[in-house]
């Protein structure tokens, strides 16, 4: 209930009852009304923080025709190959592949679709159509008109409820329609989906906050101050999560145009009492503008005039969002 959207599956399932079942339609309407007062609490309290959060400005609005309608179809192209096919590699892969990756995907449920239809599954192919396509085009609808692009933000995660319903025509057209090739359909669907999970999780770096726990475990009595240029909840709660509980470590986080008046205040008011300073870099800050190379000179400077420079290392994730340059100085013992 947290995506943008989520009431069009709403709809769908509504849609679905109605046609599976519309004589008792009172009693699933009840059902349904339940299971809004069950979520009052929920809808009271997570809306105002949905709105408070929302950044609707993000989602570009287009005057040309013919170049709305292209990114349109781009987006659900790209959504419906990451969500059938690429998972989570969408993230550091060129957008191209994405769009190949819809097309195969696109002509899999088309062939699937006509595959239940010639073996007269035809009630079956309008349940996971509607599970799984509708939702999608009445989302797509509603970006057209409103001349909006939210169908493909994040990677298309605010269309993730539509996967349940793509995936089960895949499982419903290999139970139903593939006969002899019936295993050897399963078997390869399988192995290309714990195979891309698999090198998803073995081949793409994910230990950026445990190298800086590690740096700090160098030396665990030394007194720690990160700075970094972001204040995002992500960055700085995982932060929190990798660093050693015991150590002694206080964090400077800021945008990038207040962070070098709060260092200096900071740096002003500790002594000597920080050991090492490690600065973080993000290379995207998420809530505000990454450091300008100017600010980067002004922030070194004030450094280098108390701590030897000790390293620099860049910290690399699985997207951009997660990139950082780590900046090690600690003071001179001698």
């Amino acid at each position: 209930m947290t995506f943008y959207y989520f009431a069009c599956l709403l709809v769908a399932m509504g849609i679905l009852v109605l046609w599976l079942d519309k004589r008792r339609w009172w009693q699933y309407g009840l059902c349904f009304g339940g299971g809004i007062l069950i979520n009052v609490p929920w809808i009271l309290w997570g809306t105002r923080q949905q709105l408070n959060n929302a950044d609707l400005g993000r989602f570009s609005a287009s005057s040309n025709w013919l170049q709305a309608m292209s990114q349109h179809l781009q987006e659900v192209t790209q959504t419906l190959g990451i969500h059938l096919i690429l998972g989570d590699w969408a993230s550091s892969i060129p957008p191209i592949l994405a769009t190949i990756a819809g097309i195969i995907a696109i002509a899999l449920l088309i062939a699937c679709s006509i595959g239940l239809w010639k073996n007269n599954q035809r009630q079956t192919l309008g349940i996971v159509l509607c599970l799984g396509v509708l939702p999608l085009l009445l989302m797509l609808s509603i970006d057209i008109i409103t001349k909006k692009f939210t169908l493909g933000f994040g990677w298309g995660r605010s269309v993730i409820f539509v996967l349940p319903g793509c995936l089960l025509l895949l499982v419903v057209w290999i139970e139903r329609a593939t006969k002899k090739w019936q295993k050897i359909a399963a078997i390869s669907l399988l192995i290309l989906y714990l195979g891309i999970s698999s090198a998803d999780f073995s081949l793409r770096h994910r230990w950026m906050f445990h190298e800086i726990a590690d740096i700090i475990e160098q030396k665990p009595n030394a007194q720690t101050l990160i700075v970094m240029n972001s204040f995002a909840w992500g960055h700085v709660l995982r932060l929190a999560y990798y660093l050693p509980p015991t150590a002694p470590v206080m964090l400077l986080a800021q945008p990038s145009d207040k962070l070098i008046p709060a260092l200096q205040k900071t740096l002003a008011s500790s002594g000597d009492r920080d050991r090492r300073i490690l600065w973080l870099e993000s290379s995207r800050p998420v809530w505000g503008k990454p450091t300008t190379p100017e600010q980067k000179q002004q922030i070194q400077q004030l450094l280098e005039g108390r701590y030897q420079l000790e390293k620099t290392l860049p910290l690399i994730g699985t997207w951009e969002l997660d990139n950082f340059n780590l900046t090690l100085y600690e003071q001179d013992t001698n």
